[in-house]
C-alpha cells in the first residue's frame, strides 16, 4: 500500500485508487470477470487499481488547496500551476482524461511489481 501511495504521478494529481480485496466470496465472483484466472481467488489478496472516471476542476483545486494548506505555499506560486493544469484538462475529452489516468495506473503498477 505504501509503495502505491508514494508513486509519483503526473503533476502529483492522484487520479487513481487501489482496492485490496481479501474477501474470498467477492474474489470468487470476480474470477469470471478476470478471464477465469484462478489466481484472483487463489491469491491471499487481490489488488485492483481503479482510475477516476472523470477529472474535474474541483479535483485540481482540491489538490492545490491541499498543497497550500500542508506546505503553506503561497497562492501566488501555485496559481500558474493550478491554472495550467485546469487549462490542460479542459482541452481533453473524457476519454483522453481516462487514458491519462490509465497511464498513471501503469506507473503505479510498475512500482508495485
Amino acid at each position: 500500500k505504501q509503495a502505491f501511495n508514494l508513486t509519483a504521478t503526473s503533476y502529483g494529481l492522484q487520479t487513481i485508487k487501489m482496492l485490496v480485496i481479501k474477501d474470498r466470496v467477492l474474489r470468487s465472483k470476480l474470477v469470471e470477470h478476470s478471464y477465469n484466472q484462478k489466481q484472483v481467488l487463489d491469491a491471499s489478496h487481490l489488488l485492483v487499481i481503479c482510475i477516476q472516471e472523470n477529472i474535474l476542476n474541483i479535483d485540481v483545486n482540491q489538490y492545490y488547496d491541499n498543497i497550500k494548506d500542508i506546505r503553506e505555499t503561497p497562492e501566488t506560486i501555485l496559481k500558474p500551476y493550478r491554472e495550467g493544469l485546469i487549462d490542460m484538462i479542459a482541452k481533453m475529452s473524457i476519454e483522453e482524461r481516462q487514458k491519462w489516468s490509465t497511464n498513471q495506473a501503469y506507473i503505479a503498477l510498475g512500482n508495485l511489481m
